[in-house]
């Protein structure tokens, strides 16, 4: 048993020095769910042995619907958690008493903890999405809300980062030639049809029944908006335009195919794929996978600075990408 209860540790690590520097990411740890955890299995947090602790970060909702979803998701909102659990553990060793602190068990550590969270879980590939688009555009009567959706998708997998890089793009950032959009330090290639819808959407005006397409501050993507907002569309603050963006996927394709096809995944398939093209899918899981090669080292970070993936280091760029990696008892 804890020298003090868990949420009595919780608000003395968030007002150390060390502690407050994920002050304002608390709120992810998702505080609630250990606690209702902590009574599911009748331990508390600093009680818990490494499979315990996977217990955990397996369950923890990292979805902002919250939705039921059997593919696994990108990991940067887990690794957050995981480094802040990481975090208080050493603080209670150093403040309260000596324990052993579950998280140099390898079954938190690299590929094993990947394997132990996605047991059960599929991979998101291509072809799942490409089977998502066949079904948009076969499920629905409505043909031009389907290539909409579609459009979206396609962006993110061709390298759009986030939804402030489609809202902000102007007809000046975009070679019609070579189909490409210019981003400060990047380019972004757009497949044919990406660009074919892209062109195709910024052309429309009107939509269905009483929707139509508008720019945003003269941004190149368009927006479906109701034909009485048109002409206050500029009034909007940016996020209310990332989120019109994304709320189309949650809405009508996870909502729709009880699925987790997020921003941040396509954006990482799109890379991963990239990379699978230059080396080779067995290569690149290798050089996902091994501790430290120089050769895997330098590949890899040309490639990123190739497709314009930012990253902190090494070690964060294969975090991020290990959710596509086949392991070998799959």
């Amino acid at each position: 048993m804890g020298k003090i209860p868990t949420n009595e540790l919780l608000d003395n690590f968030f007002a150390s020095p060390d502690g407050a520097k994920y002050v304002k990411h608390r709120k992810i740890i998702k505080e609630t769910q250990l606690y209702a955890y902590e009574l599911k299995i009748g331990k508390a947090l600093v009680d818990m042995d490494a499979d315990d602790l996977i217990g955990f970060f397996t369950e923890v909702d990292t979805r902002r619907n919250g939705a039921d979803s059997n593919i696994i998701s990108s990991n940067s909102t887990l690794d957050q958690i995981v480094v802040i659990y990481r975090k208080i553990f050493d603080y209670y060793i150093d403040e309260y008493e000596l324990i052993r602190t579950p998280f140099r068990d390898k079954k938190l550590k690299g590929i094993e903890f990947i394997k132990n969270i996605s047991k059960g879980r599929e991979r998101l590939t291509w072809e799942m999405v490409e089977d998502i688009i066949r079904r948009l555009h076969t499920d629905s009567a409505n043909h031009i809300r389907a290539d909409y959706l579609e459009l979206i998708i396609l962006l993110y997998y061709n390298g759009f980062e986030n939804a402030t890089e489609i809202v902000e793009m102007q007809e000046r950032d975009i070679s019609h030639k070579t189909k490409t959009v210019l981003l400060p330090g990047r380019t972004i290639h757009l497949s044919d049809r990406c660009y074919t819808l892209l062109t195709k959407f910024n052309a429309m005006t009107d939509g269905w029944r009483n929707y139509v397409l508008a720019s945003w501050h003269g941004s190149y993507f368009k927006f479906i908006v109701r034909a009485s907002n048109k002409y206050d569309i500029d009034d909007r603050p940016l996020k209310a335009m990332r989120e019109n963006i994304n709320v189309y996927l949650c809405k009508y394709v996870n909502n729709e195919y009880n699925t987790h096809i997020n921003y941040s995944n396509l954006y990482l398939l799109g890379f991963y794929d990239f990379l699978k093209t230059k080396f080779g899918e067995d290569k690149v899981n290798g050089m996902l996978l091994s501790n430290y090669n120089s050769e895997s080292v330098q590949q890899l970070q040309q490639s990123a600075r190739e497709y314009g993936f930012r990253f902190e280091n090494i070690s964060h760029l294969k975090r991020r990408l290990r959710m596509f990696v086949k392991t070998d008892d799959e």
